[in-house]
């Protein structure tokens, strides 16, 4: 079992478009579905359904996909760290984020990393509560969470996020209506071990507006859950970023109300210098501004 087979599988699983999953890798789509049936054979697992419809991933597929998302990022992180290595250069951050961050995010660190090529960027996936308390140790340079954070923090707001309603479009829910799906239909949510920010923020929203939780079932990846709605086996709430993946028979409604919607932004500790740090949140305060704090 190669990376390069886990690549394709990665792509393809966040596609489900030969094509775009080929160009992505630069790769041919004859070659990209070589690999992924190698992999399949090697694994002795069929990890996509294909059909009219177009290709999907299989039970097993959506299983092996965190997994094989996070090898295929520890391994980049590997290549990139001896590099850094063999080069003599040794100079790093350490910057978490969550989901709701993953809009802005890759265009600061691409271009932050073409200016100071110099400077590896460790990224680590964290809660917002878990950066607050490595950036005030110092074990973390900056974070990408949720807003508001208290003092001795400072943050930029850097984005958006809100909470919405995914259902199959063969239902046409009515916003005042969504109590009511709620006792009849099985809601997916995501877990707390594995999304405890967002499952926090879910669990609120419910909480606030006196949702049934009779039928509530917790899911430990926001595709899993898309996949389930799109084979009509009940309805979800999300957060709008992690959305990322294209199903075609789901449609998304956004929701209102108390905790329902919440600000993003990049938090360090001021007490705390770091120059490198700093070149990096002036990267984020140009780029935030030039796109208008959405």
């Amino acid at each position: 079992m190669e990376i390069r087979q886990l690549r394709a599988f990665v792509a393809l699983a966040e596609r489900l478009n030969y094509r775009e999953a080929a160009a992505k890798l630069c790769l041919t789509q004859p070659t990209l579905t070589k690999q992924i049936k190698m992999l399949e054979a090697e694994a002795g697992l069929q990890l996509f359904r294909r059909d009219n419809q177009g290709t999907r991933l299989s039970r097993q597929g959506q299983l092996l996909y965190e997994d094989a998302k996070q090898l295929v990022e520890r391994f980049s992180a590997f290549k990139t760290r001896c590099k850094q290595l063999g080069s003599g250069r040794d100079a790093s951050l350490s910057i978490g984020f969550i989901g709701s961050a993953t809009s802005i995010m890759p265009d600061i660190i691409t271009r932050f990393s073409q200016l100071n090529p110099d400077i590896v960027i460790q990224l680590q996936d964290l809660s917002s509560p878990r950066q607050q308390q490595l950036i005030l140790s110092g074990q973390l340079q900056a974070g990408f969470m949720r807003l508001p954070v208290g003092a001795p923090l400072t943050f930029e707001r850097t984005g958006h996020d809100c909470l919405c309603l995914i259902f199959h479009k063969n239902l046409s829910p009515e916003p005042e209506g969504i109590g009511r799906l709620l006792n009849v239909t099985t809601l997916y949510v995501l877990d707390a071990e594995n999304c405890p920010g967002s499952a926090r923020q879910i669990d609120s929203f419910i909480s606030a507006g006196g949702l049934s939780r009779r039928r509530l079932q917790a899911i430990k990846d926001a595709r899993t859950i898309m996949t389930l709605v799109e084979s009509q086996m009940g309805v979800a709430i999300l957060p709008r970023s992690a959305m990322t993946s294209r199903h075609p028979e789901v449609r998304c409604q956004r929701l209102s109300g108390a905790y329902a919607d919440w600000d993003v932004g990049l938090v360090w500790n001021e007490n705390i210098p770091d120059p490198h740090r700093d070149v990096f949140i002036r990267e984020v305060v140009k780029l935030t501004a030039v796109a208008g704090k959405p």
